[in-house]
């Protein structure tokens, strides 16, 4: 196993709101080189509302098992979800990659129109466009639709 420590699993909530997207970090400042300003920093939850996120593959500052790595069989992780407030419409999950230098993060997973009865996903799901459920999969960093493991550099023994 290696240790992945740069990657957030940040499910954000879309309720009776949408964010504009930009290249302009949280505090409106224009792009720069350095730390990536991540979803979870610019689009916070309204009205004191809260998802809590867990997986049984991994938990927070835990080793991430390589069959969810591009050195293993690359495959999507399960999730699990607390259900969204009154009003839900659906639900966005980003998988980005904090460890980089960049302004912009490193999207490893971009899911969205998650169905608001969803709270869960089970681990491989397929790289369509559109799964069966009618949730929509954003293109991740190789501009491509679905999950795309990390890529950690091998730890040497």
């Amino acid at each position: 196993m290696k240790r992945i420590t740069y990657v957030t699993i940040a499910m954000v909530l879309l309720a009776m709101m949408s964010v504009p997207v930009g290249a302009q970090d949280a505090g409106g400042a224009a792009a720069q080189a350095g730390p990536p300003v991540l979803a979870k920093d610019v689009a916070r939850a309204r009205f004191g509302g809260r998802l809590l996120v867990s997986s049984p593959a991994f938990s927070s500052g835990e080793d991430l098992d390589d069959r969810y790595t591009q050195n293993g069989e690359n495959i999507s992780p399960p999730l699990a979800w607390t259900k969204g407030p009154t009003g839900t419409r659906s639900y966005v999950l980003l998988a980005e990659d904090a460890g980089v230098n960049r302004h912009d993060p490193v999207f490893h997973w971009v899911m969205y129109n998650i169905p608001p009865a969803t709270t869960a996903l089970h681990e491989h799901l397929p790289t369509d466009a559109t799964l069966d459920t009618g949730a929509m999969q954003g293109l991740n960093v190789r501009k491509a639709p679905g999950f795309l493991g990390p890529k950690p550099p091998a730890r040497s023994e």
